[in-house]
């Protein structure tokens, strides 16, 4: 089973809800779901964004060392989950969104195997080792790091990364493309945000 962690930021409209999925509502995100008719199997947050309290919700004060978002994620892994598809992760504050990509990086880091989605964009964080992915062919793709990436080789891709350096003060790894649809990428060293671009190719 797959968890899947609703955030309060744009509402995901093409994401599609499967069958035999977990639902983690975080705050705001009860009246999206509410709204769509989607059940949330857990609902838990401070509540200063929806403004109440639902039945049953999961409550935590509005001052604390981490977002709601961040305890959703810490709530999923200690359920025993393995894959989570973050969604509604965009939109709205630009915080946020920064503070939700650091979910991607802690979700790694604890072996958690974490998808971001946005109205734009699938992202995704790789650490070292070898990452697979089938994309459409042409789909722009960017690779970025914040805190320093070394690439050792890439395949199927337009612009390939090889023996390359990717750092915070450079944007080097910004609109390559997938050629065939298949890209291989081997990172040794650092980690790199992979981000696949839903609909604009440069």
């Amino acid at each position: 089973m797959k968890c899947v962690l609703v955030l309060n930021g744009e509402f995901s409209n093409d994401y599609v809800f499967a069958d035999n999925i977990f639902v983690i509502a975080c705050d705001g995100a009860y009246k999206e779901l509410k709204k769509r008719q989607i059940k949330a199997d857990l609902v838990l947050g401070d509540f200063d964004s929806l403004g109440y309290i639902p039945q049953g919700a999961e409550v935590f004060p509005a001052e604390k060392d981490m977002t709601d978002g961040e305890i959703g994620l810490y709530k999923a892994a200690k359920l025993g989950f393995k894959e989570v598809d973050v969604i509604c992760f965009g939109g709205k504050r630009e915080d946020h969104f920064l503070g939700n990509l650091s979910l991607l990086i802690k979700a790694a880091e604890t072996g958690l195997k974490a998808t971001a989605y946005t109205n734009n964009s699938v992202i995704r964080y790789l650490v070292k080792g070898v990452h697979e992915y089938d994309f459409a062919p042409m789909t722009t793709v960017s690779l970025f790091s914040f805190c320093g990436c070394y690439v050792r080789s890439s395949e199927g891709l337009k612009y390939p990364y090889n023996k390359v350096r990717l750092d915070n003060d450079n944007t080097l790894g910004i609109s390559n493309v997938a050629l065939s649809g298949k890209v291989k990428i081997e990172i040794v060293e650092g980690g790199a945000f992979l981000i696949e671009n839903k609909k604009f190719v440069d």
